[in-house]
């Protein structure tokens, strides 16, 4: 099992906005020039944007606190300029990263027993309360069956997904939640389910049930 997909977010404003924001902090002179495009962020939606974009880079020392980053941003064109240009790969990645975010609450929902559920670009983390690692081995098969089951509901975007006998292994009431939950994490696909579960189709309209 491909256990997540790579968000590719290394677009060329995501790479070069650091190394300017870099260079405009550690300067002297104020700089002139044109206003910033987009409406000037409140100070500390600025900070939280910046902070949390340069941590993605282990750059935050550069920022300073946010009374030393307030007055230049204030006071320095450039610097609310590329901040603007922070805030829009912010929300690009907010956008691109919404399904792996409703896949992991819910997910986490499911699952029995204290556990939490992270994905990075490269793998899915299971996790205790206490922020043990679970091994994904060590998961029921009813966990690892439906934790694939909805990865690959996210992953298939507008395709269609088509599986036999998706109650395998998996307890009732996640039967009973299945159609609603792969709805609910892509809308967009057409599901295809192949089942002899009563509890998989009890909430569907029987216009949606074929009688084989």
């Amino acid at each position: 099992m491909s256990e997540s997909g790579r968000l590719r977010h290394g677009s060329k404003a995501t790479r070069s906005a650091p190394a300017a924001l870099r260079g405009i902090l550690s300067a002297k002179k104020r700089a002139r020039g044109r206003s910033a495009r987009r409406k000037t962020l409140p100070i500390p939606t600025a900070y939280s944007r910046a902070s949390k974009f340069l941590a993605r880079q282990g750059s935050t020392a550069i920022l300073g606190s946010v009374e030393e980053f307030s007055k230049r941003y204030a006071n320095n064109l450039q610097i609310r300029s590329v901040v603007n240009q922070i805030d829009r790969v912010e929300e690009l990645i907010e956008i691109a990263t919404s399904p792996r975010q409703r896949l992991r609450e819910l997910i986490s929902a499911l699952f029995t027993g204290p556990k939490t559920v992270e994905f990075t670009d490269t793998e899915v983390r299971v996790l205790t309360t206490k922020h043990a690692l679970i091994p994904l081995r060590y998961l029921s098969s009813g966990e690892k069956h439906l934790l694939r089951i909805l990865i690959d509901t996210v992953r298939i975007d507008e395709s269609a997904i088509l599986i036999d006998e998706p109650e395998l292994s998996m307890h009732v009431d996640w039967q009973k939640t299945l159609v609603a939950s792969m709805a609910q994490l892509n809308p967009n696909a057409q599901i295809v389910l192949a089942s002899h579960s009563p509890e998989v189709m009890a909430d569907l309209p029987d216009s949606k049930i074929f009688r084989l």
